[in-house]
């Protein structure tokens, strides 16, 4: 079918039966495109009858809705109407020419475009139509050319040039409808001229159109009403009804209240940035203060006068500017109070308003800490967190005047602290970090949140400096001392609280600390004379023994500074280290990339008790408290030839190093590990490359720098790492572990002793060989030890009067099994009427070691003593690969008065002729055992209590437990133990007291009325 038929085909007949009278208009042609508008009235048909006034539709063309200027456009959602049937009276010749007449030019031109390629191949009805030239078929049309849109595809009998636009007007209305109004819109009809009558009664349609001045008006938007006078000019033709009129005021004043509300916040935020300006600067000044002290990036050599000069001019223009922002925001002005009622607004300026009042305080705070920041920051900027500095300075820092000034300027900042607390504690943390950006959070909150933790400790530190001993401690009245620092590994628990691994003497000369060479005890101290299937003759060096604790020494592991955590009581542990430490031997390897224990090599024979030598390959010197040369990475180039006094002992756990990184981040650990540790893969880590074999292979390889041999080479990385983070990480934030401190203090995560370096006592090989005395052998200093138990940090073993209890274990075989194991405590005490206390005790151990599977080849005959399970478990358990028994040996301390009865074989009473363990405490101990088995039906590991070795179950009985009425029972905990405890104390009158039943991180006292029955 051509497109000719296609068209006929399509053609919808117009929508009235015309009568007979209506044959004429079928013999006249259609108007040509070239006539005037007096020939197409000429062609009307007079005889044509017209329509009713306010015709119903009933044409094919719909319903119709006006476009202004754009020609007429049918609206399509009309197309439901009923459709005629088509009129076999109209000339085909007529309906095609009318057609090709009156199709909107564009919709031609597109539909054209639309038929999938096959428009040069298009007909049309005429082809003298077709054949004229486009620029001529174009002008044929109106002027006012239009943008028609392309007709949607429709029924057959719908039409697509009948996309016209009328008003609901009768055809006399249409034709009187002036001109202007419609602006030259008749140029765009389907006739190209005025509508007549004749054509409008051809097609029969329901017309709509805007009506003139006067006719519907009001039927219009408010807002067309107003812009349609606008566009007239403000001709009163056009003007707008008083409804609208009346819209628009409203309208306005609308409009002003929302700009005057916007320009209000808008200036207010202006306002506002201008305000931040201030804090800004004031920050800005406060940050220079680091420099000034020289704490910053930017290290300076200033006196302490320009230090302090430089500090004071930084610290009073912060004050200045925030007082004058705090000023600002506490007596906002009109615009301020405005944009004050702006939600976001608002919280930003509450958030100023508290920032800056404790801003204030703060700075006031800082200014008058002045003289002591100028102090303390020597001490700080020398320190091994903060230089890279390589030379050995011992120049004095601190004086007691120093000391004196420190402790005034903290009692005078107490109330500030105080009030700077309290307000932040009473603002809700969304409405605190409002004014600040993320990185302004990053910077101030742990400055804020460790102020807690400051006022914690200030008055800790402001007691210690005013001992009288705290000169002497710091190095400052007797000259330089020094403190003994070792880790401990509590996954190998012994009575000390882990297996001492590392340690590392920190010098103290006036205030200045040296740098912190975290060694391990088998690289310089006590080197192995050898080590391989015969066995590991730790004992054999230098034969030193501690008599009381041979209880210990007969397990064969060795009497030196590593195994001297030998009592749970802690200053006798710190003791024995201290002594340990003095009379053994340094050995020092002539090549320093040589290494003690790596390729077979050691110091061997042993260096000689209290003599130097020197045999071409390595340098005895007596005795290890020798501070160490340390270079800027941390590596040590050899030992200072005088010995220095021992202050102190200072003993921490692995979970200190996991707080630091918690705050520094991860750490990258290079050769020969190149791997990223964190808080949470520390502690697998330095097992794994400790003590497994493929960890400690790692652990041998060979790099430029040599500092410890394979077992605590990685630990030692870690050290150096992290010791160069905390130099580069801002200061502000170790105040959050200034708090952490405090608490691992009281948790014995941190254990101290101190002892008066000027008088250490008989400290010779022989000092322990006729029993332990404490009055004799490194004596704690009586004021700085008083000063730790009145702060409950001390972690001695409770000597007093009153009841107590204790559970020390011992791991003897060398297992990593602590991480696997939580204990729990019970003990029912019951008070008679005599006072004396009889205690039911027992221990739960609750242990959880992960599952270990296999999957043998068919036919293999695997045992516990194969290679493969054995390997298994040792990487699971650390160093379990020793034997298939875990083995540990617990004690049970309690009151010096208790008698203890227990049966021969499983439990021991201690004899005290060779001298007590702890003064004033009596104790049971014994062993307890713990198996693994590998079981060929599942092929995994099963693990069991040994038969005949329980967990400690016991009775006691303390007579005269109950003093002035009042029963008292001091219960400790083992330092890297996870511990437990439920403690109830039954009455005389029947009354049971339920002490606690929970988590016994701390020490805890117990206390009950005996003679009033209350608890």
């Amino acid at each position: 079918m051509g497109y000719q038929d296609e068209q006929r085909k399509n053609f919808i007949k117009p929508p009235m039966s015309l009568p007979s009278s209506r044959s004429p208009r079928r013999n006249t042609p259609p108007p040509s495109p070239s006539s005037t508008a007096s020939e197409r009235r000429d062609l009307r048909d007079e005889s044509v009858e017209l329509p009713p006034a306010r015709p119903k539709v009933t044409g094919r063309g719909g319903q119709f809705r006006p476009l202004p200027r754009f020609g007429l456009r049918r609206d399509a959602s009309r197309d439901d109407l009923p459709v005629g049937e088509p009129s076999e009276e109209i000339d085909a010749e007529w309906e095609d020419r009318f057609e090709a007449r009156h199709a909107p030019r564009d919709s031609r031109k597109r539909s054209g475009q639309r038929d999938d390629g096959r428009a040069g191949d298009r007909s049309y009805a005429d082809d003298a139509w077709q054949s004229r030239g486009q620029a001529a078929y174009d002008d044929g049309w109106d002027d006012d050319r239009s943008d028609y849109a392309p007709a949607p595809q429709r029924d057959p009998w719908r039409r697509d040039w009948a996309q016209w636009t009328s008003m609901d007007l009768q055809v006399d209305d249409i034709l009187d409808y002036p001109g202007d109004e419609f602006d030259g819109g008749w140029s765009r009809d389907a006739w190209g001229g005025e509508p007549n009558p004749y054509t409008l009664a051809s097609v029969a349609l329901h017309v709509e159109l805007p009506p003139p001045p006067g006719k519907g008006r009001a039927a219009k938007p408010a807002l067309q009403q107003f812009i349609y006078w606008a566009q007239k000019g403000f001709k009163k033709s056009a003007r707008p009804t008083k409804k609208a009129m009346r819209v628009l005021t409203i309208m306005s004043v609308l409009f002003v209240m929302l700009m005057t509300t916007i320009g209000t916040g808008l200036t207010g935020l202006v306002d506002y940035l201008s305000i931040k300006g201030l804090a800004s600067d004031a920050v800005s000044s406060l940050s220079h203060l680091g420099d000034d002290l020289g704490l910053g990036k930017h290290k300076n050599n200033l006196s302490d006068a320009e230090r302090s000069a430089a500090a004071n001019a930084d610290v009073s223009r912060a004050l200045n500017d925030m007082e004058q922002l705090h000023d600002r925001l506490a007596h906002p002005d009109f615009i301020l109070s405005m944009a004050g009622r702006i939600g976001k607004v608002r919280e930003m300026l509450q958030s100023g308003l508290v920032l800056s009042q404790v801003g204030i305080e703060g700075i006031t705070m800082i200014q008058t800490l002045l003289p002591t920041l100028v102090s303390l920051a020597k001490v700080i900027s020398t320190s091994p967190i903060s230089t890279d500095a390589t030379t050995q300075d011992n120049t004095q820092l601190l004086y007691d005047s120093d000391i004196q000034k420190i402790i005034s300027n903290i009692e005078q900042i107490k109330p500030m602290l105080d009030s700077m607390i309290a307000t932040l504690q009473a603002t809700p943390p969304q409405t605190l970090v409002a004014a600040l950006n993320s990185k302004q959070q990053s910077e101030i909150l742990p400055l804020l949140q460790g102020l807690p933790y400051l006022k914690q400790s200030l008055p800790i530190l402001q007691e210690f400096l005013s001992l009288k001993s705290a000169g002497t401690l710091l190095g400052i009245d007797h000259g330089p001392i020094a403190y003994l620092l070792m880790t401990l590994d509590n996954a190998e628990i012994r009575p000390v609280g882990g297996f001492q691994g590392q340690y590392a003497l920190i010098g103290v000369n006036g205030g200045r600390i040296s740098h912190i060479a975290l060694q391990d005890t088998y690289h310089y101290l006590e080197p192995l004379q050898y080590s391989g299937p015969g066995g590991q003759k730790y004992w054999e060096y230098d034969n030193l023994t501690i008599g009381p604790e041979a209880w210990y020494g007969l397990l064969n592991l060795g009497w030196a500074m590593r195994n001297s955590g030998l009592s749970p009581d802690f200053p006798q542990s710190a003791r024995y280290a201290l002594w340990y430490l003095h009379n053994e031997e340094t050995c020092v390897f002539d090549n320093p990339n040589q290494v003690a224990g790596q390729n077979g090599i050691y110091c061997s024979p042993p260096c000689p008790v209290g003599a130097s030598t020197d045999n071409g390959v390595y340098k005895c010197m007596p005795g290890g408290d020798r501070l160490p040369i340390v270079d800027a990475k941390g590596q040590v180039q050899g030992f200072e030839q005088d010995r220095v006094p021992m202050a102190g002992v200072i003993m921490i756990q692995s979970n200190i190093i996991a707080q630091l990184l918690q705050i520094t981040g991860p750490l990258k650990i290079g050769c020969p590990y190149y791997t990223t540790v964190d808080a949470t893969t520390l502690e697998q880590k330095i097992h794994f490359y400790q003590e497994t074999y493929r960890g400690k292979h790692i652990s041998e390889t060979k790099c430029p720098t040599q500092i410890s041999d394979s077992t605590k080479r990685f630990t030692g990385l870690l050290t150096q790492v992290l010791q160069q983070k905390l130099k580069d990480m801002p200061k502000g934030k170790l105040l959050q572990f200034i708090g952490d401190i405090v608490q691992d203090l009281h948790n014995k995560e941190i254990q101290i002793f101190f002892t008066d370096p000027v008088h250490p006592g008989n400290i010779g090989p022989s000092a322990f060989a006729n029993g332990y005395n404490p009055n004799t052998t490194y004596p704690a200093d009586p004021y700085a030890e008083g000063f730790l138990r009145k702060y409950q940090i001390s972690s001695e073993l409770y000597q007093g009067n009153d009841d107590s209890l204790a559970l020390n274990r011992a791991d003897d075989v060398g297992w990593k099994f602590e991480p696997f194991v939580k204990v729990k405590l019970i003990d029912h005490i019951k008070i008679d009427a005599q006072g004396n206390a009889i205690h039911s005790f027992q221990t739960e151990y609750d242990i959880n070691v992960p599952p270990i599977k296999f999957f043998p080849k068919p036919g293999m005959n695997l045992s516990n003593d194969n290679p493969l399970v054995q390997n298994a478990v040792y990487n699971v358990v650390y160093n379990a690969a020793f034997q298939r028994l875990y083995q540990e040996v617990w004690r049970v301390y309690m009151s010096g008065r208790a008698s203890p009865q227990v049966s021969s074989g499983q439990y021991v009473v201690p004899s005290t002729s060779g001298g007590e363990d702890v003064p004033n405490r009596s104790y049971v101990w014994g062993y307890f055992e713990y198996q693994w088995n590998f079981d060929s039906q599942t092929n995994q590991i099963d693990w069991s209590p040994v038969s005949g070795f329980p967990p400690p179950a016991l009775s006691w009985v303390v007579p005269n437990a109950v003093e002035h009425g009042r029963y008292i029972i001091h219960v400790q905990p083992q330092s890297g133990v996870n511990t437990s405890a439920e403690i109830d104390i039954t009455l005389p009158n029947g009354k049971t007291c339920n002490e606690m039943n929970g988590a016994l991180p701390q020490n805890r006292v117990f206390a009950v009325n005996v003679s009033a029955g209350t608890c």
